[in-house]
């Protein structure tokens, strides 16, 4: 990415074809974090980041985003620095620009960080996070009814379908009038997954819930699956009913490469969830003069190299097989992304040049 500090708890949300990254906090050496004001927007077109969008107004992390009519980003509560915060940014792609939302009603049952949520039609929902006077995980779903003709314009109310269920960094999807809160954990912990409480390393709770917004005041329905990550901040919608998880965190504080399909029927509800290993690896990373790469694919190849701005730097061809070292040691430090296609299937992973 553009922000070379490195970031996590960013959220991503594609409009037309253009994704907007936004938000996020870094990680610094002595432990401490800072949010980022950040509005990166990659071009998947022509594979590049064009210049940062306007800054947010006010640096955000771990916030809830959604897309709303095609036409407007959500940014919903989150941290911002030194605690929560009950904005709610609204920014418009076509003019580059922020405009400030119907505030959250200031109390700790509403404004969170680690929620996710949706927007179905009108209304944004959004559940779970962490109360960020005590940093207890939470339960409720708030929901905020838009008004189409002022879109900054909401109306919030609350609703805690089961006190008993909280969650926490989860992904979140929508599939006709069902939400689907994917993943996470049900305790709340610092980036390194340790929880808050002092209990120790937080475990995924390997489960979807979903509820109908027609009845939100109802039970959620839970289902357990073998195995799905925490530490989740979006999820990739294929279509309608398919949908892909990358990352996370599995038990143990360990992070994953594996990427997770989920499918999802609207009236039998989750179909199933199923990990693929990446087909590309690529070592030491970060590297220094050389790099190896590791994979599923055959035959000779035509490998590209771009830098963290689109240029291509490499144009190699290699047999996958026998000769799969690269050198790299003319290469400046920094961040870089290499793929190649084998006729089948596009192959890609980033990694990191230092010295």
């Amino acid at each position: 990415m553009p922000d070379t500090l490195g970031k996590i708890a960013a959220g991503a949300s594609r409009i037309g074809d253009i994704i907007y990254i936004i938000g996020g906090y870094h990680v610094m050496e002595n432990g401490s974090e800072i949010s980022s004001d950040k509005t990166h927007r990659y071009d998947v077109v022509n594979n590049v980041y064009l210049l940062d969008g306007v800054a947010v107004p006010v640096a955000i992390d771990d916030h809830v985003q959604a897309v709303w009519n095609d036409s407007l980003i959500y940014v919903v509560t989150g941290w911002s620095n030194n605690g929560n915060v009950s904005n709610v940014q609204i920014y418009d792609p076509s003019l580059d620009s922020w405009s400030q939302g119907t505030p959250l009603p200031n109390n700790n049952e509403y404004f969170s960080f680690g929620s996710s949520g949706s927007i179905i039609a009108n209304t944004i929902y959004f559940y779970g996070g962490a109360n960020g006077a005590s940093f207890d995980p939470q339960f409720r779903v708030r929901k905020g009814i838009i008004n189409p003709d002022d879109p900054t314009q909401i109306e919030w109310s609350i609703s805690a379908p089961d006190f008993t269920i909280t969650g926490y960094r989860m992904a979140c999807t929508a599939v006709e009038n069902n939400i689907y809160w994917i993943g996470g954990s049900d305790n709340t912990y610092i980036y390194n997954g340790i929880a808050y409480d002092g209990s120790g390393g937080v475990s995924p709770t390997n489960r979807i819930l979903y509820i109908n917004i027609d009845n939100i005041e109802s039970e959620f329905n839970e289902i357990i699956v073998s195995e799905i990550p925490m530490d989740l901040r979006g999820i990739t919608n294929v279509s309608e009913t398919k949908k892909y998880i990358m990352g996370g965190m599995n038990a143990n504080q360990q992070v994953t490469n594996k990427i997770y399909e989920i499918t999802i029927d609207p009236v039998s509800s989750v179909n199933s969830v199923v990990s693929k290993a990446t087909r590309l690896s690529v070592f030491p990373n970060p590297a220094n003069d050389s790099i190896h790469l590791k994979s599923d694919a055959i035959g000779k190849v035509q490998v590209r190299i771009t830098d963290m701005i689109g240029v291509e730097v490499i144009k190699k061809r290699i047999n996958i097989n026998i000769n799969s070292t690269l050198d790299i040691e003319f290469l400046p430090v920094g961040f870089y992304t290499l793929s190649f296609d084998d006729g089948l299937t596009l192959y890609h992973a980033s990694f990191i040049i230092e010295r």
